[in-house]
């Protein structure tokens, strides 16, 4: 496990683009589709792509993001996914289909490299736009990842969120009739959603769980349902399912980054999963949940940061 102050060094100025200067847009791909993205942060900050979870969609402003972002000198952009908010369904889309349209989201914004940072469900996606993508991501960091549930090597269902996606992923008929049911349940009573992740999380997450907190995911809730079920499950389906291509083809340096205490997708899960990544820096976080990005944005600024910089290059430590 990291221990001590992480080292905040900014990157050759050659690394940070001047080109991001967009605040929200559609930017349109080869084939004709849009994807949404919005940014925040330094408009001359290192590039750093957030991908969402499977709830998490159009970003709300934040002073306190806000504040992180601009005190690490980061410029945070946030696209949506295919299906989402503003971007276009991309029916039969896969993981790498996805990393390509990031890769032509970084050419019509002139980014010769990024970071990537996959949250929850978004992890999968993030190693498959390092998979992909090769030298032009500079970090991959993997933020409370799911891993697969089906296909080789696949982490049994060991919680009851898991247990539920891997339902969807398993009887896609059986999931899309209650997929339906659900999101109108959803759109009459949103906190209804927050208040199962409330009870079936750890309790760390619950503490995490604010009056602002709550009101942020529920838009996010309400956002991501609003095309009706057909995106979500298909993000759930290439989310919970097989990578295509093993975690050891991805180039590093990886930053994996977990609660110990995540109830919905186990520490345990994810270090196996990521365990043959080469150049992986290892973080478990005592005492926290699946929800802690937020409260550790400052530390996971810095440590992406630190691992772009070559002179602040080090060996991996880990906690088990």
């Amino acid at each position: 496990m990291h221990s001590g102050r992480f080292p905040s060094v900014r990157p050759p100025r050659s690394a940070v683009t001047a080109a991001v200067r967009l605040a929200a847009a559609t930017v349109p791909l080869p084939d004709g589709r849009r994807l949404a993205c919005t940014a925040l942060g330094p408009s001359d900050g290192l590039p750093l792509v957030q991908l969402h979870g499977a709830i998490g969609t159009r970003p709300a402003r934040c002073p306190w993001t806000e504040q992180a972002l601009e005190d690490a000198g980061v410029r945070l952009l946030l696209p949506q996914r295919p299906g989402f908010g503003g971007s276009d369904p991309h029916p039969g889309r896969t993981l790498r289909s996805f990393a390509e349209d990031l890769g032509a989201l970084a050419d019509a914004l002139g980014l010769a490299r990024f970071a990537v940072l996959g949250v929850s469900a978004g992890g999968p996606y993030a190693a498959a736009c390092a998979h992909r993508l090769g030298e032009r991501v500079a970090v991959t960091a993997l933020i409370s990842t799911t891993v697969p549930l089906r296909g080789p090597g696949a982490a049994p269902a060991a919680t009851p969120l898991l247990a539920l996606g891997a339902r969807t992923v398993r009887h896609p008929r059986a999931a899309r009739a209650a997929a339906r049911a659900l999101v109108a349940a959803v759109r009459a009573r949103p906190d209804a959603l927050i208040g199962l992740i409330e009870r079936r999380g750890a309790a760390a997450d619950r503490a995490h769980l604010t009056p602002e907190r709550r009101e942020q995911m529920t838009a996010a809730i309400l956002d991501a349902v609003a095309g009706g079920p057909d995106c979500v499950l298909e993000d759930l389906r290439l989310a919970l399912g097989p990578w295509g291509f093993s975690p050891a083809a991805v180039p590093g340096p990886v930053l994996v980054w977990h609660g110990r205490d995540d109830a919905t997708v186990p520490v345990g899960h994810a270090l196996a999963h990521t365990a043959t990544i080469r150049d992986r820096r290892t973080t478990v976080l005592p005492g926290d949940g699946h929800f802690f990005l937020r409260a550790r944005l400052p530390a996971v600024l810095a440590a992406v940061r630190a691992a772009w910089s070559p002179v602040a290059a080090a060996p991996a430590r880990e906690a088990a």
